[in-house]
């Protein structure tokens, strides 16, 4: 297509670029799986401590493959924002996690149906995120 003005023409660049940000995304996250790594996101990361601070565990019990409730509960949420404040999909919340995407998808989606305490507790968090993680983006040090 053919760009009529400056203006269009600068528009159909940002089209462009967002398109090849996307496949490049696409591509390195393969590239990971088929290297076996995951690289965490300082975003994921801040998410991780907080979720573990909120529970009073270690980060270590969030990453481990504990199944009781008290490490696959604060585990859930922390995949729930994960996937809610860093934009990310389920297979690179996955690979975080090491993790299959459907399990990931299963953590979100239960957090998304926490009722009373259980949500109170998830936007609590939550909104503490938001903050802490505007704090690292206005500090420079967002990745």
């Amino acid at each position: 297509m053919m760009a009529t003005t400056r203006q269009e023409a600068l528009e159909e660049m940002v089209v462009q670029l967002r398109a090849v940000t996307v496949q490049l995304n696409a591509l390195t996250t393969l590239a990971a799986q088929a290297l076996g790594l995951a690289v965490m996101s300082q975003p994921m990361n801040i998410i991780i401590a907080e979720v573990a601070r909120e529970f009073g565990i270690d980060r270590a019990v969030i990453l481990s493959r504990r199944q009781h409730r008290s490490a696959s509960m604060p585990r859930h949420l922390a995949y729930h924002l994960c996937v809610e404040l860093c934009h990310a999909s389920y297979p690179e919340v996955g690979l975080v996690f090491k993790r299959d995407h459907t399990t990931i998808m299963y953590g979100h989606n239960a957090v998304r149906g926490w009722k009373g305490p259980l949500a109170a507790r998830r936007d609590a968090v939550r909104e503490r995120l938001i903050k802490l993680l505007e704090l690292q983006d206005m500090a420079g040090g967002a990745s």
